[in-house]
Formats: C-alpha cells, sequence, structure tokens
C-alpha cells in the first residue's frame, strides 16, 4: 500500500495498492467490481472501500505481469479509518 502512512494534510488523490498474486494465476481472473479494502493492519474499515472509479492496471507498474495495482480515492479512505 502505498503511501505507508496516510498524512490527513496531504492534497494526494489517490492510495495505491499492490496485489501479488500466488504462481500459476492471472490478474485477468479477477473481477475488478469484487476489489474492495476491508481493513488495514488487521482493522476492519466501518465499510469497505471499492475501488476508485475503475482504476485498476494489470501488472503491478514494474513491468510484471503476476499481479494487479489498484486505486482507492483517499479521502474516502481517510473518512473510514477516522471514524
Amino acid at each position: 500500500m502505498s503511501p505507508q502512512t496516510l498524512s490527513l494534510g496531504s492534497e494526494g488523490e489517490r492510495v495505491t495498492v499492490r496485489i501479488r498474486l500466488p504462481g500459476g494465476r492471472h490478474p485477468s481472473e479477477i473481477d475488478p467490481s469484487t476489489v474492495e479494502l476491508a481493513e488495514i493492519d488487521g482493522a476492519a474499515l466501518t465499510q469497505p472501500l471499492n475501488i476508485a472509479g475503475s482504476w485498476l492496471q494489470y501488472g503491478e507498474g514494474d513491468g510484471s505481469s503476476s499481479g494487479l495495482m489498484v486505486k482507492f480515492d483517499r479521502q474516502q479512505l481517510q473518512m473510514l479509518v477516522g471514524a
């Protein structure tokens, strides 16, 4: 997850999460509508957060094809964490 620490004063729009898949699995097997952030460090959010719009990228932004990179709305996440 990037950033690893949420600064409440930041004006960033998105939080990036990179998902690595086990061997033999391909990111195209994931239905984007089912991707949600439900907990952070074992602490449940007040409600799950879906990916921001339709922001999804196969690979991890590093040229690999074994993962998925998704983005979540930063302001919504801050509200859920602070609630």
